[in-house]
């Protein structure tokens, strides 16, 4: 998020930009990137990988997909759950691989829309799964654009999950296998504009961010002698 003003009268001018956040993902270019790796290596249908907090509803929606992801079996969804997924040591690691290995990656929001977990799960070559249908439109229009966003994830609507009348393991085996390798590939094609690399590349979250900045600083900038 980068808030941007350029004038004597700042509340008038402010303009917010929704950038990706940092995944945990961070290449040169000459790394073998991991959203390329092979299907055949995702063992794993679902992973979910989250503390507890979060909003109220959010925490609804946490504790309900906890549930479910028990209740499904490890071999279908590999769960990494804590009450604080920064404070137990080696967590991170864990929920990391869990992704690496799983199709689909269940990302429920937390205090707000948007997660670092999200940007983990593109960055990793897991097929995201959201639950925010309102919301959706806005998370990071500069990096995960509409030219692929609604081709590299799966959307859910969260209030339907907690009602119980969608099962997001049904929703999510009822997803032909071409489609399902069709939002592999989107992800394969487009997600290093979501990876912010150690290398200056082309095209990346970091060239993205900054000629987003650029843009909008020139649009918000005033006429000469305005004032």
């Amino acid at each position: 998020m980068v808030w941007l003003h350029n004038s004597r009268y700042a509340w008038e001018r402010f303009r917010y930009l929704h950038l990706a956040y940092p995944s945990c993902v961070h290449l040169r270019a000459s790394d073998e990137p991991p959203w390329q790796a092979s299907a055949a290596n995702r063992s794993v249908l679902i992973s979910f990988g989250a503390s507890m907090n979060g909003s109220p509803s959010a925490n609804k929606l946490r504790v309900k997909l906890r549930e479910k992801c028990i209740s499904y079996g490890p071999s279908l969804c590999e769960l990494v759950s804590t009450h604080n997924m920064m404070g137990e040591a080696g967590v991170l690691d864990r929920a990391y691989s869990a992704k690496r290995r799983a199709t689909f990656c269940l990302e429920p929001p937390g205090f707000g829309p948007e997660r670092k977990s999200m940007a983990d799960a593109l960055t990793l070559g897991c097929i995201p799964v959201l639950f925010e249908p309102d919301e959706e439109p806005y998370l990071w229009p500069y990096q995960w654009n509409s030219s692929w966003k609604a081709k590299s994830r799966v959307l859910l609507d969260g209030e339907q999950v907690l009602s119980g009348r969608v099962d997001v393991l049904q929703a999510l085996r009822a997803i032909p296998n071409e489609q399902v390798a069709r939002m592999q590939a989107a992800i394969a094609a487009n997600v290093h504009a979501m990876h912010y690399g150690y290398d200056d590349i082309p095209g990346d979250a970091f060239d993205l961010a900054l000629r987003a900045i650029v843009q909008e600083v020139a649009w918000t900038s005033p006429t000469p002698g305005w004032w």
